[in-house]
């Protein structure tokens, strides 16, 4: 009798020890997906961040491409190289347009460009106008779920044909 006793608390013991190791087994295949899982969202988030930035990088070039196309169009049709830009240093905002009545080119006007490719606003901005030599901002943000981003383009447009 007393060696059925003995059997039988060995028998329970090893029956708990079973159910331990199999929460134990459980709880650690739990980590491991949730940190897969977390691994993959943390790299899909970074890859849709930085598609947005170059896609922001790029507009920001687009920008200041148009604003030397306005300059270039001005040495075409004999005009001085600078006839489109602002006077004088300015913090106003500015968007490139198109002209529609005669299609003579890009054309600025007072304002931001909004929902470029959806989400995007573009803002080109003269911080410093010189006689031969004109400083560009263009200024490209977003919104999305991590919140306010922007990538800014600087050139210089400059008279590089200028008559000596």
């Amino acid at each position: 009798m007393k060696q059925f006793k003995l059997c039988q608390n060995k028998i329970l013991r090893k029956n708990g020890q079973g159910l331990i190791e199999v929460l134990v087994s459980l709880a650690l295949l739990i980590v491991g997906i949730l940190g897969s899982l977390t691994l993959a969202t943390i790299t899909i988030r970074a890859g849709t961040e930085s598609r947005e930035r170059v896609q922001a990088a790029l507009l920001a070039q687009e920008g200041i491409e148009r604003i030397k196309n306005i300059r270039d169009t001005n040495w075409i049709k004999n005009r001085n190289w600078n006839t489109s830009f602002p006077t004088s240093s300015s913090s106003s905002s500015y968007k490139v347009s198109k002209y529609i009545s005669d299609l003579e080119g890009w054309q600025l006007e007072l304002g931001g460009e909004n929902g470029i490719q959806g989400m995007f606003t573009r803002t080109i901005t003269f911080p410093a106008v010189g006689t031969d030599k004109i400083t560009v901002n263009c200024i490209v943000s977003w919104t999305d779920a991590s919140g306010k981003h922007s990538v800014t383009a600087i050139d210089y447009i400059t008279n590089w044909q200028k008559q000596e």
